[in-house]
């Protein structure tokens, strides 16, 4: 996703292709993602987060072969925040994550739902 790190070269894309892993026919999740870089949310939940997140981010429709067109969503935050503390944090891995992030608190953008680090624009931190 080289839009996340620098989204004037490689703009945001109308939507994602996904597919489906695990059980076929196990029950479908509202945040069925397991990775931090690209939080989809369930239809229930964009309805449900829409109001407190879009003024921060953006929906992203995600396509899933045997889905209906609407059903998930990614939200990509548009906040990056330089608040990471350097000496209590992991050093970023190969690929730029950080295993183990620690903020400076007065740095934290509290008033959006989550952002992005300057250090790491890949993954998503929450708030709250």
């Amino acid at each position: 996703m080289r839009w996340e790190i620098d989204s004037s070269a490689h703009p945001l894309p109308a939507a994602l292709l996904a597919e489906w892993h695990g059980n076929p026919g196990g029950t479908v999740s509202d945040y069925p993602n397991g990775h931090t870089a690209a939080p989809v949310l369930s239809r229930k939940l964009v309805d449900e987060t829409r109001a407190a997140f879009q003024p921060f981010g953006t929906y992203i429709p995600v396509h899933v072969p045997d889905g209906g067109p609407d059903d998930f969503c990614a939200y990509i935050p548009e906040v990056v925040a330089d608040c990471l503390d350097h000496e209590a944090s992991s050093a970023p891995d190969e690929a730029g994550e950080i295993e183990r992030a620690v903020f400076v608190p007065d740095r934290i953008p509290s008033d959006a739902p989550c952002f992005r680090l300057t250090d790491n624009k890949t993954d998503v931190y929450w708030n709250g």
